[in-house]
């Protein structure tokens, strides 16, 4: 590995469904000054075989057999990471080809932002799309605020990574963490291009709104912070609302009307 300027970091668990088309969007990125680190957090299906599969020297792979949760692994891959710039990324989503040199050319123009993430494609289970989750325009390029971010879109240097590390106590919503305690003291920005495919499961959605629920409690009781309130009564509005629509296998209709634009 020759000095890569960025580093992709990669944590996979039980990903095998679509993880062939993940590495690919990332190894064929335009930008190619980069390494790839893939961490298995205790995998049982044939993620591993698949990772295998590919031969190049820009991955690195680190398999420990165990099961530590996503938090750990994400401080670990800032830790690995030998690149200036860091970029998140899950197993199930799809890289725009062009992801990785455009967030690092706004990064260069903008020293000031220390977290920037993108806008995206939404697409379902069999990767049709489904929208864009907020408005923008094609022929004006533009970066704007933002408190939060979808996860797997954003970059930052990897110093910004080791100094801001995940609560690793968190088993769900470790980002929505992250963000909270760093919004005060870091620049975040979004460029509203589309820079990745986010998929977004119509079945058992509501799930991911519960999980979360025992986190934001935590938060809450540890900083009294009245936030983390406002998150758990809207995250168990929002999992009872989906259920209600998973019964009627449905939960499509909710998912499309969370895109500034519909397809």
């Amino acid at each position: 590995m020759n000095n890569p300027l960025v580093s992709i970091g990669l944590p996979i668990f039980n990903d095998a469904s679509y993880l062939k088309e993940t590495i690919d969007s990332i190894l064929n990125q335009t930008y190619k000054n980069i390494e790839v680190i893939i961490v298995d957090d205790g995998s049982t299906d044939n993620s591993l075989e698949l990772i295998a599969s590919f031969k190049d020297s820009r991955t690195k792979v680190l398999n420990d057999g165990r099961n530590f949760g996503l938090a750990v692994r994400l401080n670990q891959i800032a830790k690995m990471a030998e690149g200036h710039f860091l970029a998140r990324m899950d197993a199930d989503d799809i890289m725009h080809p062009t992801r990785i040199e455009k967030q690092v050319e706004i990064l260069q123009e903008n020293t000031s932002i220390d977290v920037l993430g993108s806008n995206v494609y939404t697409i379902d289970e069999t990767g049709e799309l489904t929208g864009v989750r907020y408005a923008y325009s094609q022929n004006e390029k533009e970066i704007n605020d933002c408190v939060g971010f979808i996860h797997p879109t954003i970059m930052a240097t990897r110093k910004w990574f080791l100094q801001n590390p995940y609560d690793e106590h968190a088993k769900r919503a470790q980002d929505a963490v992250l963000w909270r305690k760093t919004s005060q003291n870091s620049t975040f920005k979004y460029t509203t291009e589309p820079l990745l495919y986010y998929r977004e499961m119509s079945s058992g959605y509501y799930k991911k709104y519960f999980k979360a629920l025992p986190t934001f409690w935590k938060q809450f009781k540890k900083s009294k912070d009245l936030y983390w309130v406002k998150k758990y009564i809207k995250s168990f509005i929002l999992g009872f609302l989906y259920f209600i629509f998973s019964i009627f296998k449905v939960e499509k209709m909710l998912l499309r009307t969370r895109n500034q634009v519909k397809f």
